[in-house]
């Protein structure tokens, strides 16, 4: 979405009520041995939100200006 709005086809009709970002977290239960399929899904999903996540995504105008 962040591309399309750079693009110009998005545009942010309500930028004074946008909530400032929030952290992501990915929890799971604590088990001896964590089965193969949440483990891939971890390995799969962690970066990928890291480099998603990472990049600049606070395009407003700092409040009050």
């Amino acid at each position: 979405m962040e591309a399309a709005r750079q693009e110009g086809f998005l545009v942010i009709l309500l930028d004074e009520f946008e909530q400032d970002p929030l952290p992501v977290h990915i929890v799971y239960s604590g088990r001896e041995s964590m089965p193969l399929k949440l483990r891939a899904f971890l390995h799969w999903a962690t970066p990928r939100l890291r480099a998603k996540l990472a990049g600049p995504v606070d395009h407003r105008e700092p409040r009050g200006a």
